[in-house]
């Protein structure tokens, strides 16, 4: 069995997973998020990363952006998604990490350019900016209070 047939059967033999999802066709292939495993809480998430870590080693990777590591060569990573806002229309499509991230570092960008900063301020203003709603802007992941805590299920 090669190392990613594997590290497959790691996933779908999972107790503790809420669920997954993999690219179905080309565009998604060709996104960094290739497959996704959902859990409520960190322990399986990071006792999963460990093993496939382990499996996957020389794989290559294609890093998924402002997500936080977990092996440390861009292969594995994790984003904790904001919460559903309502029981409504629409309330199974919660807006992914990414999506939310985006979205605030558009909206800083903005602020520092109404502000008349440039270039590496900008920048500079936007990242403080995420940083003071809860970013942790070196590894990309949640700090307190963001979301009302750190981790899945923490």
């Amino acid at each position: 069995m090669d190392c990613l047939e594997s590290g497959l059967n790691d996933i779908l033999n999972l107790e503790d997973a809420l669920g997954w999802k993999v690219c179905n066709d080309l565009s998604g292939l060709l996104r960094p998020d290739k497959f996704i495993v959902y859990f409520e809480s960190t322990a399986p998430l990071f006792s999963l990363g460990d093993r496939l870590q382990e499996r996957l080693d020389g794989v290559p990777s294609h890093g998924v952006p402002f997500t936080a590591e977990l092996g440390g060569n861009g292969l594995l990573s994790w984003g904790l998604d904001p919460p559903r806002l309502s029981g409504g229309p629409g309330a199974s499509l919660s807006e992914s990490w990414r999506t939310w991230l985006a979205d605030r570092i558009a909206g800083a960008l903005w602020q520092s350019r109404q502000q008349g900063l440039r270039g590496e301020r900008a920048c500079e203003a936007a990242l403080l900016r995420l940083q003071t709603t809860g970013v942790d802007i070196d590894r990309w992941m949640p700090t307190e209070p963001l979301f009302g805590k750190t981790g899945p299920g923490d």
